[in-house]
Order: structure tokens, then C-alpha cells, then sequence
């Protein structure tokens, strides 16, 4: 009786685990694009006001948000991404058309960062964007701002969520 009963709670465990797995991983049937390459301008552009510490002299002025959240914009066209600037700012000419410009920040603890790799997943439910940090080296504020941008192939979506991975090695 009691080998039975083990058994069957045994069963029942896996179908649950096998159940809740199922039900809350990444959509595979999506696509996974990484961001596409830009002209030097724009790249130069993106890197000035969007630093890998510090605040960005342009974007993203004084949003607040949620712990363990980011703040992500899907840009597009040139007027969506002007609205973003909170100051006048010369913008490089970008090609909207093709194009979908995903720009955003997260805080993340103690050290600085940057990006290692990115990648958008898009499914015909969701969004979801994959970004892998490396580390900088030791920093001193409690808190500092990750910013990223990415293009990518014209998309009508219309939220993206942020998945990052922080990668402490070696301090």
C-alpha cells in the first residue's frame, strides 16, 4: 500500500513539473533575429548618447520603473524616435522601412556592463529580447543604467519584454 501510494505521488509530481514546463517556456515556434548592421554614423550616434554607464544626455531622462523591469521603446519611424529625445538633437538619417529600432535601459547592481549579445525572439504571441552582458570591471555606485538599441527587420509589435543575463565572471 505504501509503495503505491509513493509511486503515485511520484506521478503526479512529474506530470505537474512536465505540465508547469510546458506552459511557461519561450515560444520556439518564433523567429530569432539579431540586431542588423548599421551604418557608422548611426552606430556612432547610438554609442554617444546611449553610454554603456552613466546617463544618456538624450533619452530616457527621469523614467522611473518597477524592480527587476526595463524600460523598453519600439521605434518605428524618425518622428516616434524624435519624440524619444528629450533634447534637440541632430538625428542621423535612419531608413524606418525596413527597419524597427528597439532602444531601452534596465538597472542592473553594482558594476558596470555592456552588451556582449542580443537577439529578438518574436512569435505570433509575444516578444522577447535576449540580452547577455559582460562585465566592465568593479564600479561604485549601488545601481548604474544599461542601455541598449538594436535594429532589427520591420516588426508590428508592440511590447517587447526584456530578459538579461549579467555575467560576473571573474570579479
Amino acid at each position: 500500500m505504501r509503495l503505491t501510494r509513493i509511486i503515485f505521488y511520484l506521478f503526479a509530481a512529474t506530470l505537474c513539473l512536465t505540465t508547469l514546463s510546458s506552459c511557461g517556456g519561450d515560444d520556439a515556434s518564433g523567429e530569432t533575429f539579431q540586431p542588423q548592421k548599421v551604418s557608422p554614423e548611426i552606430e556612432k550616434f547610438f554609442e554617444a548618447h546611449l553610454p554603456i554607464s552613466g546617463n544618456s544626455d538624450c533619452f530616457f531622462k527621469s523614467e522611473k520603473m518597477e524592480a527587476d523591469s526595463a524600460v523598453v521603446r519600439i521605434i518605428n519611424s524618425m518622428a516616434e524616435l524624435q519624440q524619444l529625445c528629450y533634447v534637440p538633437v541632430e538625428l542621423p538619417q535612419i531608413d524606418f522601412s525596413k527597419h524597427t529600432l528597439v532602444i531601452g535601459w534596465k538597472e542592473v547592481p553594482n558594476i558596470g556592463y555592456q552588451i556582449a549579445t542580443q537577439k529578438l525572439l518574436v512569435s505570433s504571441s509575444s516578444a522577447k529580447l535576449y540580452i547577455e552582458t559582460k562585465p566592465l570591471g568593479p564600479r561604485y555606485p549601488a545601481f548604474s543604467r544599461l542601455f541598449f538599441w538594436g535594429f532589427y527587420p520591420k516588426t508590428d509589435i508592440k511590447k517587447i519584454n526584456v530578459k538579461v543575463k549579467r555575467n560576473d565572471i571573474g570579479l
